[in-house]
């Protein structure tokens, strides 16, 4: 049973609200008070659902959809499995099946990905995707560790269409030679990617790390942190006292950590939070080589901190704030010349800060030296990382998985350009290319390379625990198998 359009809203005042919330002494015009009725209501909702569902039949499967889109856990207990509704051609979010799929993996269910044959969306009668971009997003499921649906919608004649199975045909082709051997397997990336409160925050770590082909695994309290390289908390992660202990004694260990504006707050790790700024925007100048040698813009304000840590970029403040009455020019208000007194960027052995919401400034602005400055962090904490890929450049995306049952490793390589065309997002040429170069620190002894499905043998090098070869060809998705001995 699938019940659809569970999550439009977070709060109602509609009578019968009002009332339930006057009855329980909450205060209808509150608008926290409000929201905190709606998620009880939602939640007892699926509830009396799923109870009327499995006293019937307790092998049904459920889905409530909408739920992998909240990622709160109280939504997240009443299905049997999850599905990830995601049409990037309306969107452009391509990469938000990795970042929801990675989020979901901690509760052991099935996750399935699901797109649509539409060019546009739902009820688009007529629209049609290309089917290789409908490939490739079959491909960027099965990556992420999803299985792969693809919605359609059955005009009123009551036939099924025919170019619309084809194109699905196509892409579910390609899905059949691929999915023995990525099912089932489980991530073997050694970065992990805490999730802020804001979700641009999450957003733009997740488009850093995908266009550097970091693979990440979301973590969260109880993780076993001992399997990562480096942590990254970024912009607003609420850190709880167990959470701070555990952050030291990884620390301690020598884990790498990188944060990022309050997710400091509470982590004992010789830096004090003060409390953020009042300015709108910032500059900041790296003290390090970095191409823009002119304090660069950060579309935010900073959060103060001290810390005895060395400074690796100093803050510069604007004049003043731009408002209605007070402003210069068209847009920001310029730097003012003065370094603050309190700093951009620490930089210790085993810690990176970042004193402003660079993720979510990412996430919003997109601009290329504020992933430049990001890269700082990443290029210096997670250089020891299992992966890494030369010659992909920020389109190129990188997951890496294994499969115990078919001792193998799974690496997914894409280059698929997304293009905007009037106000959708499409793919729709995919140049080949050649020369990707790849390292794998691999715990197990790798034996052989190969592509897949072509089962071509690929020539590879042994450094110690480090396999290292060359990949030509590449268009759209290629997965690449190293077989391990048992």
């Amino acid at each position: 049973l699938f019940y659809d359009i569970c999550f439009f809203d977070n709060a109602c005042v509609c009578p019968n609200c009002v009332k339930g919330m006057r009855q329980i002494g909450l205060d209808p015009e509150n608008r926290a008070d409000a929201e905190k009725y709606f998620t009880q209501m939602r939640v007892n909702m699926m509830k009396t659902l799923a109870d009327t569902v499995f006293s019937s039949n307790p092998n049904a499967s459920l889905f409530f959809n909408g739920c992998c889109v909240n990622y709160r856990d109280e939504y997240l207990n009443f299905q049997t499995h999850y599905e990830i509704e995601e049409l990037p051609t309306e969107n452009g979010a391509y990469d938000r099946i990795h970042l929801a799929a990675k989020r979901l993996q901690k509760y052991g269910k099935e996750i399935i990905g699901m797109t649509g044959k539409f060019q546009e969306s739902w009820g688009e009668f007529g629209g049609y995707k290309n089917p290789e971009a409908l490939k490739i997003e079959c491909a960027s499921c099965l990556s992420a560790g999803a299985g792969v649906s693809v919605g359609d919608q059955l005009h009123p004649f009551g036939a099924l269409d025919e170019s619309t199975y084809k194109n699905i045909g196509y892409a579910f082709s390609y899905v059949e030679q691929l999915e023995k051997m990525c099912f089932p397997s489980v991530s073997a990336a050694d970065i992990g990617l805490f999730l802020a409160e804001d979700e641009r925050a999450n957003e733009g770590a997740n488009a850093v790390l995908l266009e550097n082909q970091i693979d990440y695994d979301v973590v969260w309290e109880k993780s076993d942190f001992s399997r990562y390289r480096c942590l990254i908390l970024p912009d607003c992660v609420r850190v709880s006292p167990a959470l701070a202990e555990k952050l030291k004694t990884f620390h301690r260990n020598g884990g790498k950590l990188i944060f990022s504006g309050s997710s400091i707050c509470g982590t004992d790790l010789g830096i004090n939070y003060i409390g953020k700024t009042s300015f709108d925007v910032n500059y900041v100048k790296p003290k390090f080589d970095f191409p823009i040698k002119s304090p660069l813009l950060l579309y935010c304000g900073a959060h103060r901190v001290r810390s005895a840590l060395p400074v690796a970029a100093e803050t510069e403040e604007p004049f003043f704030n731009r408002t209605y009455g007070h402003y210069c020019s068209h847009k920001n208000t310029p730097n003012s010349g003065v370094t603050a007194d309190y700093p951009a960027m620490l930089e210790g052995e085993n810690v990176v800060y970042f004193a402003h919401d660079v993720f979510t400034d990412y996430a919003v602005h997109g601009a290329y030296y504020t992933k430049k400055y990001i890269c700082r962090a990443l290029d210096k904490m997670c250089a020891g990382r299992a992966l890494k890929i030369n010659g992909l450049g920020s389109i190129g995306r990188a997951t890496l998985r294994e499969n115990s049952e078919k001792n193998v490793y799974l690496l997914h390589l894409f280059y698929a350009p997304v293009i905007k065309r009037g106000k959708v997002f499409v793919i729709e040429d995919l140049p080949v290319i050649d020369g990707a170069e790849v390292f794998f620190r691999a715990k197990k002894s790798v034996r052989a390379v190969r592509s897949c499905p072509q089962g071509e043998k690929i020539d590879f090098k042994t450094d110690g625990n480090t396999v290292s070869f060359r990949v030509d060809g590449l268009k759209g998705h290629q997965l690449i198998l190293m077989e391990y001995e048992k």
